[in-house]
């Protein structure tokens, strides 16, 4: 049935074109003017539409062979999933990581791990709720256990806190001194990573600043630094984030995400 549906398929495509060059033709060629012209097209358009009327009844039997093969993909489908699954929990259990969630998206510490389309299906790896995609993978256990752990040992390198804290407060004074805003005040967030990102470069960059030298500190790595901290305050002040309004989240350049919200500004408190 099949088969013979495909045949009909494509004699109804012939048929449907043949009629919608005779239309064509007969929205042109008016009857009395251009009578050889119009007779022609009336004589394709009607053995074209005796065609289509002809095919239908075999196209419409085949939806009762299609559908038991639709059911049959989906169910297969689905058990290939949850296959995946089981197979990327054990991949990750060995390298000592967990997953969690259900398909289609799972979760993996700070990454959100999506099984995404249906044709051609791949798995998407974002950090966080899909803040950013990070790399787009096979759906092969090894190939995507592989890309998050690489993923995850970027982002969680050792964090000395203090240091971090008084390199961020120093960039948060930057920002503020450079945006001419008073002592105290709230610097936009991402500003403070454009502060940070220049603190961090080398004598070299300095002096003479091109991509070459450059050492990337991005809004990825800047958040998850951020999100991993677990105290807030040092010697010189406590640090304070500014919620984003919903405004502000439909723009890059006005928020960052840090862990589960979405920030605009940040400042010290009580700092000297």
């Amino acid at each position: 049935m099949i088969d013979v549906a495909r045949k009909a398929s494509k004699q109804l495509e012939k048929s449907i074109a043949t009629l919608t060059s005779a239309l064509g033709v007969l929205e042109e060629a008016d009857a009395l003017s251009k009578p050889f012209a119009a007779q022609t097209a009336c004589a394709e358009a009607l053995e074209s539409l005796r065609s289509i009327r002809e095919l239908t009844p075999v196209l419409l039997s085949a939806e009762g062979a299609i559908a038991p093969l639709e059911a049959a993909a989906r169910d297969a489908a689905e058990r290939r999933r949850a296959r995946f699954a089981g197979e990327l929990a054990e991949a990750l259990a060995v390298r000592g990581l967990t997953l969690t969630g259900r398909l289609p998206t799972l979760e993996c510490g700070s990454l959100t791990i999506e099984f995404a389309g249906t044709t051609k299906p791949e798995i998407k790896v974002y950090y966080g709720p899909k803040v950013e995609l990070l790399d787009t993978v096979a759906v092969d256990a090894a190939l995507v256990a592989k890309s998050v752990a690489e993923a995850l040992a970027e982002l969680d390198t050792p964090l000395d806190e203090a240091a971090f804290l008084a390199e961020l407060h120093e960039a948060w004074r930057l920002s503020v001194a450079r945006h001419r805003l008073g002592p105290g005040e709230k610097a936009q967030i991402v500003d403070v990573l454009g502060e940070m990102a220049f603190g961090r470069q080398s004598a070299a960059f300095r002096s003479n600043p091109t991509g070459k030298g450059f050492t990337a500190y991005g809004r990825l790595r800047f958040a998850h630094d951020l999100g991993r901290l677990k105290t807030r305050r040092f010697a010189r002040g406590e640090l304070a984030l500014g919620v984003a309004t919903r405004d502000q989240t439909k723009r890059p350049i006005d928020h960052l995400w840090v862990a589960g919200t979405h920030f605009s500004q940040l400042s010290f408190r009580d700092a000297t």
